[in-house]
């Protein structure tokens, strides 16, 4: 008790471990998986989210090939493969794409139209990594 009343800086130290600590345990709060508040407040607005939708979309019916080592053209394991491919992605996921095979090759089935049109939407939008 004598060493913290007389040296203001032991008291100080604590303080900075425990809110440090703190805010490394909120960052990685934000990149966890989207709440639920959340994905609710974009469908509200009328908006797709990729961390609601599209990574899901993806991780089910497209990564089986579209990435490292794998026989699809572009890396979608992540945002970034993902958004450097949404130039191609709207005629390679509708019916009769002006060149390959429509995707994905292990269709069909292949995706539903309303599946379609949030994927569209999304990348109309500019393809966010919301």
């Amino acid at each position: 008790m004598f060493l913290f009343k007389n040296n203001p800086v032991l008291i100080f130290i604590p303080v900075l471990i425990f809110f440090s600590c703190t805010k490394d345990k909120a960052e990685l709060k934000k990149e966890g998986p989207p709440s639920a508040s959340y994905c609710d407040s974009m469908k509200t607005a009328g908006k797709v989210s990729y961390k609601c939708y599209i990574d899901s979309l993806v991780t089910v019916r497209c990564r089986k090939c579209h990435k490292p080592g794998g026989d699809g053209n572009g890396d979608f394991t992540g945002f970034n493969g993902i958004k450097a491919k949404t130039g191609l992605i709207p005629g390679k996921i509708q019916a009769n794409p002006p060149n390959g095979d429509r995707m994905p090759q292990d269709g069909p089935p292949y995706l539903p139209d309303s599946v379609i049109a949030k994927m569209l939407s999304w990348i109309n939008d500019g393809a966010l990594n919301n």
